[in-house]
């Protein structure tokens, strides 16, 4: 069975908390729709199952807000649904630890950088070797 559009939004609500204002608590309708521009009517009908197809504007407004792509709504299942927040949250880790390395990276001489390339591509290479010589 198809998971419905108000469940895939109220997913968003309940697996992404605000984390900045609130220390975690889900965000609120009024705040969500001021910032994708939409009404905080609309939203709720969303929310309550009352609207069956929301607007295109809006869906892209919930996928940017939420950042997760807009093939979120097209998913079929809860399971399916939850898989592609939580990969969300596993890529803003990576992208937040690629940050601090490029910053790193950046301050280093040329011959540090060479050394980091040369030391990744040991690691690269040691992944896909059971076998490694030193």
């Amino acid at each position: 069975m198809s998971i419905s559009i108000q469940d895939k939004v109220n997913l968003l609500f309940i697996h992404i908390p605000n984390l900045e204002d609130t220390g975690g608590q889900q965000y609120g309708v009024s705040y969500v729709s001021e910032q994708i521009g939409c009404t905080p009517g609309a939203l709720s009908s969303i929310r309550h199952g009352r609207t069956k197809k929301p607007k295109m504007e809006t869906l892209v407004g919930l996928a940017r807000f939420f950042q997760v792509p807009l093939k979120y709504f097209q998913l079929d299942s809860e399971e399916e649904c939850i898989k592609m927040i939580h990969d969300r949250k596993k890529n803003d880790e990576m992208e937040r630890q690629l940050s601090s390395i490029t910053m790193k990276f950046r301050s280093l001489s040329d011959k540090g950088r060479e050394d980091i390339v040369t030391m990744l591509d040991y690691i690269l290479h040691s992944e896909k070797s059971d076998d490694i010589e030193i």
